[in-house]
């Protein structure tokens, strides 16, 4: 009797921890803190693409995390530019290059690019009855900003998939909602498109000249004086 109540004890307090355990795994993610703005010299901010500016003394809140990723992760669909010269400053977080707009490529907020484990990760992007495949190349920063290294912008929300040219137009999206839109992403691959995006990624870098026909499945690319034709 008594080793049954014991065990029943037991099995209380685990089921009590494990409860305890998964309350906070269940939690929202939460500022990590805010910084103070600061005014940017002058021609040191680039508006493109309505990329906001720090204001002087204007508190701006950071994060650290984001909520936990699932085949159906909720954010929000903004556009950046990979490029030298573009709004988004710096070279990409991931490799430390510029890229060009006509890739498909993002940056994710500080906690889906958790510690750069994501980068040349590619995802799926839903929105607008369509979905692109895109490569993860660089950081929105969550936890920084209002300074030289982030363009004079504030923080970027931590829910924050930030795409190029090439995702907006392979989704369907009208151009004057490029910047703000819902959408859902995920990990999970679809079938041909990941070979496609690594396929244009590559290209992209070093070659000079690709052409794509799709019939049944057919790839053709010239590349460094050589061409290259698949059939599947």
């Amino acid at each position: 009797m008594k080793k049954q109540v014991r065990s029943n004890i037991f099995i209380l307090i685990t089921l009590f921890l494990g409860s305890n355990h998964l309350g906070v795994e269940a939690q929202p993610c939460k500022p990590s803190g805010w910084l103070r703005g600061r005014e940017p010299p002058p021609k040191k901010c680039n508006p493109e693409n309505d990329s906001e500016c720090c204001i002087e003394g204007r508190p701006c809140t950071t994060y650290k995390c984001s909520t936990p990723v699932s085949h159906r992760t909720k954010a929000k669909l903004t556009l950046n530019s990979f490029e030298k010269g573009g709004d988004g400053g710096g070279p990409s977080e991931c490799d430390k290059n510029y890229h060009s707009d006509n890739t498909p490529l993002v940056a994710l907020s500080t906690g889906w690019l958790n510690r750069r484990h994501r980068c040349f990760e590619n995802i799926t992007i839903y929105a607008n009855r369509r979905s692109v495949m895109a490569m993860v190349v660089d950081e929105c920063d969550s936890a920084k900003g209002c300074d030289p290294a982030h363009d004079y912008q504030p923080p970027c929300p931590n829910n924050v998939v930030d795409a190029s040219e090439a995702v907006q137009k392979a989704l369907g999206v009208p151009r004057h909602d490029w910047g703000e839109l819902d959408i859902y992403w995920s990990d999970e691959r679809v079938p041909l498109q990941e070979p496609l995006a690594l396929l244009g990624f590559f290209t992209s870098m070093v070659c000079q000249k690709m052409i794509v026909c799709v019939g049944y499945i057919s790839i053709s690319f010239s590349c460094l004086g050589f061409t290259l034709t698949y059939y599947g």
